[in-house]
C-alpha cells in the first residue's frame, strides 16, 4: 500500500516492505530529496527498478527505498499517471476580467491554452520568516454544500441529521 503524493517526483517503500521482496539487488543513489519543510535530506539505502501495477494497468517505475523500519511508502504524481490512477485537466481558462476575457477571446489563435514562458527567468520573492505549514483540506460550509455532488455534501448531509 502506497500513498499517492502529487507533489512528488520520486517513489519510495520504506526499508521494511523492501525487506519482504527477495532477490531485489539495490543500486546505489545520490538522489537528495527532502520532507515538506525540512532542511535535511532523507537517507537512501539505494534505488531500484521494477513493474508497478494496479487491476487494469502496468508501469515501470523507479522505487528508492528510505533508511526507516516504517516510514511509508509513495507514489510519486508522474507513475501514478502512467498507471491511471489520477488524470490532470485544464480545460479552459476563465478570469473575472471581462476586458482580459476580450482581448482573449478576440486573439484566441494567439491564446489557444495554457502556453510555457521560454527563455526567460522568473524570480520569486519568498520571505524567510514566513515558514510555510501543512494544513487540512478546508471543510465546504454548510449553506453552500448542497452546490456539490460529492462525498461532502452527503457528509454533511448525516452530520446535519437529514
Amino acid at each position: 500500500m502506497a500513498t499517492l503524493d502529487t507533489g512528488a517526483t520520486i517513489n519510495v517503500i520504506d526499508e521494511k516492505t523492501f525487506s519482504k521482496m527477495d532477490g531485489v539487488q539495490l543500486k546505489p543513489t545520490n538522489t537528495k530529496a527532502f520532507l515538506y519543510n525540512s532542511a535535511q535530506p532523507v537517507t537512501f539505502l539505494g534505488k531500484f527498478q521494477a513493474v508497478v501495477e494496479t487491476r487494469k494497468r502496468l508501469s515501470v517505475a523507479m522505487l528508492y527505498v528510505v533508511k526507516g523500519q516504517n516510514s511509508g511508502n509513495l507514489l510519486s504524481l508522474s507513475t501514478a499517471q502512467d498507471l491511471g490512477l489520477i488524470t490532470l485537466h485544464l480545460n479552459n481558462l476563465t478570469t473575472k476580467d471581462d476586458k482580459l476575457d476580450k482581448v482573449l477571446s478576440k486573439h484566441s489563435k494567439v491564446f489557444p491554452g495554457l502556453g510555457k514562458l521560454k527563455g526567460e527567468t522568473v524570480k520569486l520573492d519568498i520571505n524567510k520568516h514566513h515558514v510555510p505549514k501543512a494544513q487540512p483540506r478546508r471543510r465546504i460550509p454548510y449553506y453552500i454544500c448542497k452546490k456539490y455532488e460529492d462525498g461532502e455534501r452527503r457528509y454533511y448531509k448525516k452530520s446535519a441529521g437529514k
